[in-house]
């Protein structure tokens, strides 16, 4: 009967361990794919990244910063590009 007993309890420590294994792995899957999908979107008028970090472990910020920034300079490209072409739509009308 000793024997039995500590062969459940063997299994009791394993089944143990390997839920504190497969629970760590599903986190660290979870923040693999997070950071993946973070490192993928991005601003769709001006192709800046929308989440950023500045060391592994602080979490992710949203970039609102750089993304105002480079939408002022895109309309800033596109003013002067209207200018710069103005003097060819009035010859050409």
């Amino acid at each position: 009967m000793k024997k039995v007993k500590n062969y459940y309890s063997y299994i009791h420590v394993s089944l143990c361990a390997v839920t504190v294994l497969s629970m760590s792995s599903c986190s660290v899957v979870k923040e693999t794919a997070f950071d993946a999908i973070a490192d993928t979107i991005t601003d769709p008028k001006t192709g800046t990244h929308v989440f950023t970090r500045e060391y592994d472990t602080e979490p992710y910020q949203i970039n609102m910063g750089e993304i105002v920034k480079s939408r002022k300079a895109q309309k800033k490209q596109k003013e002067k590009e209207l200018l710069k072409n103005y003097d060819k739509i009035q010859i050409s009308n």
